[in-house]
């Protein structure tokens, strides 16, 4: 599987930073403090090795390092056309403080609760992902009421987080979707060095500010040896209702160059389509309620190539 990692990238060439190295390495003395021996900031106590989630064959990781590029958009109309494909597909929305799961399936109200009690020294019972769309999913928002706000930081995030992918019951799963938060910071980190990702697709915009942020977390997945599967392009262009022509929203191309730079794959262009955000908006996934979209048929390309790109079996399209 020829995916994106470090070597042969230089992306000093668009995206020069005069900290860039310094962060490089620190990140990966983070990511591989206590499991080489090598001591890092926590003075030699290292962190947790990379657990497999028990029933998940792969974890496929969704980030940009930006916030409002359509990330969880992209996750949610994924996961669908995969299981619609025929893939046993689990959604896990690692957002503690911004979850929005519930919201785009239409599980408001649901809540995930926890399986019976083990038999005495049995461990913990683990939490019943909520199922929905043919998706077997996890989030902060089928845990505590709408509007609450979790105020954590640190270990409460991170304890949180390894509660919704490990702490979770999943059952027999082809690929698991992480819906990452934006940024670098407790929660994206603890993932990465948690579980053992197969890979980390990236969603962007062609705006400059955000492929500013989609190129830190291609550097991030680089430090912490996640493969880059490859980048959608979100809102891509506007079609015209009244004539069909198609309008860049962004002038820039600094996402072509970003893309050509560190040598990644352009997996998907999407268009902004209202009809598809209206559609989430309402708790249906727009890969479902909006055949005739465009982007219908783009996400089922995507899901094609990144099941390719994981080295999936060929699945039956389910009936």
């Amino acid at each position: 599987m020829a995916l994106h990692t470090r070597a042969g990238i230089s992306t000093s060439k668009s995206f020069s930073c005069p900290a860039r190295v310094s962060m490089i390495s620190l990140f990966r003395q983070l990511a591989t403090a206590g499991s080489s021996g090598t001591p890092g900031p926590n003075k030699g106590r290292g962190l947790p090795q990379k657990k497999p989630i028990p029933n998940v064959d792969k974890i496929l990781l969704v980030g940009s390092g930006k916030g409002g590029v359509g990330k969880s958009t992209v996750s949610v109309n994924l996961a669908v056309a995969m299981a619609t494909a025929g893939y046993r597909v689990g959604l896990a929305d690692a957002d503690i403080q911004g979850p929005s799961l519930a919201t785009l399936l239409g599980l408001r109200g649901r809540r995930m609760e926890a399986e019976a009690p083990p038999a005495a020294g049995g461990g913990r019972p683990h939490l019943l992902p909520v199922e929905a769309h043919g998706l077997h999913c996890s989030s902060m928002s089928l845990l505590i009421p709408e509007g609450r706000a979790p105020v954590w930081r640190g270990h409460m995030l991170t304890s949180a987080v390894s509660q919704l992918l490990s702490g979770v019951a999943w059952p027999r799963t082809d690929v698991l979707l992480v819906d990452l938060p934006p940024g670098s910071g407790d929660v994206p980190l603890s993932v990465a060095q948690s579980v053992p990702a197969a890979a980390c697709l990236l969603v962007a915009t062609a705006q400059r500010v955000a492929v500013a942020d989609v190129a830190r977390h291609v550097d991030m997945m680089a430090a912490l040896r996640v493969p880059v599967l490859g980048v959608v392009h979100n809102m891509a262009a506007f079609r015209c209702p009244a004539c069909s022509a198609r309008h860049p929203l962004f002038n820039s191309d600094a996402l072509g160059d970003l893309i050509r730079t560190a040598e990644l794959k352009l997996l998907a262009e999407l268009e902004l389509e209202p009809g598809d955000a209206q559609a989430l908006d309402d708790g249906r996934p727009s890969f479902l309620a909006c055949p005739e979209s465009p982007n219908t048929a783009e996400f089922a390309s995507l899901a094609a190539s990144v099941a390719r790109l994981l080295q999936l079996p060929p699945q039956p399209a389910a009936v």
